[in-house]
């Protein structure tokens, strides 16, 4: 039997529309209710875009995934993901 794995990545694609941002609480919000929906894979956001970015996709990572969570990815650019590195809370 086949296995289907959805990947949202409300996260990451939602904020392309012009004038949507979503702030790291929020991501973690949208978050927790795509846990509960079951989706496997969370896309959350494009760390290497901003500060905020990072902090949104970090959090995610931290509070819902993990252990028996959904896997929890993100869009990197990896000349530029090394800027916020040293910047983790």
């Amino acid at each position: 039997m086949r296995q289907v794995l959805f990947c949202d990545t409300t996260l990451h694609d939602g904020e392309q529309s012009p004038g949507v941002n979503l702030f790291p609480e929020e991501k973690l919000a949208v978050a927790c209710q795509l846990v509960k929906l079951g989706i496997p894979i969370i896309e959350a956001g494009s760390a290497a875009t901003s500060h905020s970015d990072w902090e949104g996709g970090h959090r995610v990572a931290q509070e819902v995934g993990g252990h028996g969570g959904p896997i929890i990815c993100s869009m990197a650019r990896a000349h530029l993901a090394a800027r916020f590195a040293d910047k983790t809370p």
